[in-house]
């Protein structure tokens, strides 16, 4: 079977001047193939005169036109292009890939290749061709790589200072352009080449920091609130501008899942449970996360209380409590507070934001306020200790009052001191019901409570809540 079909070289490649000619030869060193065990051959560069090329001496090199008619006329294997940075070409090689080739009418196919190589292959979305050899493949695109060309297991990435041999042997199924994979090139060199180089672990190692445990609302609320949320909302409700293929995007959605968690089932099923997916998932899915898991460089991580500066509870007697309660009988909040009040940093804050009445915004910091009193204020009883579940504020019912603004600045704050999530009107019953179960006292916050608690109620004959709500409260 023939080795060169130059009809399917990109006609970019074909109008620069940078091609060579090359020959198989023996290795002046005298290597070994460990594959043959006879003395390695290697790729020599010509020119069209018959002398040796050089990769960085651009006087060498000659037009597609004049190469190929000197590779007519003699016994060269081949045609080389000579790959300069100026140029904005870059060569991907992927070496030792395993393979069938069907007949030259129908095309090299892909039967018996590595998932992994074709899913990489994929994301590049560029032209790609078989190699000399027979066994690997070359992507050319364009871009600009991070740093000069580099070697790493069967990896090889080059954008200058060196001749790649063309085959024109077109991959079935790629494209038969060049086509620009800036975002690919950055991501696969730092993946391949530089996480290597610093030998970093994989987060699946057990002395790496991981995510904690959350459920697949969780994690979507913590994406939506990220500083990349824009990037994320995009991506979550279809849109994939900007990436060259859905793979790409596919990608780019599981890269920012997994900050958050780095469970391959819990990515797998938030990914088929998107409108992103489709059937080449099912074949690169799990190829698609190790690459992931791979790159992430930081988890997401809770605030934890320190036990050593948390203070400790101070435990009052009965008459205690009825003396505390005695003495505030009368006390009531002065109505000018210090500037240096949180109440008055916070309200003068909210009022530069929202005309919402100052007494919505004063709720709101007192509410803060008692939130950050966590488990430092309890209820001792003779059977055990009560910490309520759930507080609700109730703001009042206008509509002009601009309670919404109020509520979600107050809920803003609160996450960006705690570095913690605030369940919203996203989360379902069952969201609520698993969450609480995993963690009993915490902090959520609605804008509509009342349209919470008729929820509630209304579900609570096929859901069993009773466990965490009082129903009959909830009914009165």
């Amino acid at each position: 079977m023939p080795s060169f079909y130059p009809e399917n070289i990109p006609q970019e490649m074909k109008d620069i001047a940078q091609w060579v000619l090359w020959k198989l030869e023996q290795d002046p060193d005298k290597k070994i193939d460990p594959l043959t065990g006879e003395i390695k051959l290697i790729k020599v560069p010509y020119k069209t005169n018959g002398r040796r090329a050089s990769s960085t001496a651009p006087s060498d090199w000659s037009s597609f036109e004049e190469a190929f008619a000197a590779y007519n006329r003699s016994n060269y294997a081949g045609l080389g292009f000579v790959f300069a940075e100026e140029t904005g070409f870059v060569a991907v090689d992927f070496d030792h890939v395993p393979h069938d080739c069907a007949s030259p009418v129908d095309g090299c196919t892909t039967e018996g290749w590595d998932e992994g190589v074709l899913a990489e292959i994929s994301d590049f979305n560029s032209y790609t061709e078989l190699s000399q050899s027979g066994e690997g493949a070359h992507v050319f695109c364009k871009g600009t790589q991070p740093k000069p060309g580099r070697k790493q297991g069967n990896h090889e990435m080059y954008n200058g200072k060196r001749f790649i041999a063309v085959t024109g042997n077109h991959i079935k199924g790629t494209p038969v352009t060049l086509n620009d994979a800036q975002e690919c090139i950055t991501e696969y060199y730092e993946l391949w080449f530089e996480q290597s180089n610093t030998k970093r672990k994989s987060l699946d190692n057990q002395s790496r920091p991981k995510s904690p445990d959350m459920i697949d609302e969780e994690v979507l609320l913590h994406c939506r609130k990220a500083a990349n949320s824009e990037k994320f909302n995009r991506l979550h409700s279809g849109d994939i501008s900007g990436y060259h293929s859905n793979s790409e995007a596919q990608h780019a959605y599981c890269y920012l899942l997994g900050f958050f968690t780095q469970k391959m089932d819990q990515v797998d099923r938030m990914l088929r449970a998107s409108v992103l997916y489709d059937g080449e998932w099912d074949r690169r899915g799990k190829y698609t996360f190790e690459k992931v898991l791979n790159g992430l460089t930081d988890v997401y991580q809770e605030i934890q209380n320190n036990p050593e500066t948390t203070p400790k509870i101070k435990e009052l007697s009965v008459d205690e409590i009825k003396a505390r309660k005695e003495s505030f009988k009368d006390r009531r909040l002065p109505l000018v507070l210090p500037p240096s009040h949180f109440i008055s940093i916070f309200c003068n804050w909210l009022s530069g934001i929202t005309d919402g009445y100052e007494d919505y915004q004063t709720i709101g910091g007192l509410w803060i306020i008692s939130s950050f009193c966590d488990y430092n204020v309890v209820v001792k009883l003779k059977q055990e200790t009560v910490r309520p579940n759930i507080s609700v504020t109730i703001f009042g019912r206008s509509t002009t009052s601009r309670k919404s603004t109020v509520v979600n600045r107050t809920r803003q704050v609160h996450e960006s001191v705690t570095g913690s999530y605030l369940p919203n009107e996203d989360f379902s019953i069952e969201g609520y019901l698993e969450s609480l179960d995993r963690n009993p006292t915490q902090h959520h916050v609605r804008d509509e409570v009342q349209y919470f608690t008729n929820w509630i109620r209304k579900s609570s004959s096929f859901i069993p809540i009773s466990k965490y709500f009082s129903v009959k409260c909830l009914k009165s």
